[in-house]
């Protein structure tokens, strides 16, 4: 049955991929198309739902809503539930519909779940998470840093990169993944009004030393 279930779900994010590509017109066939699809693997996934809390309906369905899991397939089919209502009743769109394909999208995560090796590796994934984040804040305060410099420093000789402090930080993040830094910011920042290009060592140590 997990087999079943991950092949609708490779299925679903399949045609939600093929209709991004397609495009198609509202009253087209294909349109047509694509919502029967969307209605079929939705009621796939709602029998699938239902099935899941059939098999954890004892102890007042405590093993069904205790698991995170189940949360998240509720949510999913929810998510695709009112998508495909408001897309045969043509219901006003106050939620944007895209919006509301693009989280149904998620479905394919699922998968995780049902394959051993891949919901071990999110899990890995996940332990890594908080030292993660703390490295990102360590290297966006040095960032700032640098970002406040540069435009003490640099914000009347090149504003359009260091004109004020997120214009700068902009420009340091550039930087620091290496995205054209010293071709599109350093020979800039160093080149003389008239385009003139310079190598000057106190300019060139800044950009280097970050």
């Amino acid at each position: 049955f997990e087999y079943f279930t991950a092949t609708v779900i490779i299925c679903a994010f399949t045609i939600d991929v093929t209709e991004a590509q397609v495009l198609p017109p509202d009253g087209s066939s294909s349109k047509l198309v694509f919502l029967v699809l969307d209605l079929v693997v939705t009621s796939i996934f709602i029998l699938e739902l239902f099935t899941n809390m059939f098999a954890h309906s004892d102890h007042a369905f405590r093993h069904f809503y205790t698991s995170p899991n189940n949360w998240f397939d509720c949510g999913i089919v929810t998510v695709s539930i009112m998508s495909v209502v408001m897309e045969l009743f043509k219901m006003p769109r106050t939620i944007p519909v895209k919006m509301l394909r693009l989280i149904r999208v998620i479905r394919v995560a699922r998968l995780f779940k049902n394959f051993y090796a891949l919901n071990r590796m999110i899990v890995s994934i996940s332990f890594c998470f908080f030292p993660m984040l703390n490295a990102f804040a360590i290297l966006f305060i040095v960032t700032l840093m640098y970002a406040v410099l540069g435009t003490q420093i640099f914000g009347e000789l090149r504003p359009e990169f260091f004109g004020d402090c997120q214009t700068s930080l902009f420009t340091m993040f550039q930087v620091v993944s290496g995205d054209s830094w010293a071709s599109g910011i350093a020979r800039a920042t160093m080149a003389d009004d008239d385009g003139t290009p310079h190598t000057k060592p106190d300019i060139a140590f800044f950009f280097v030393n970050t």
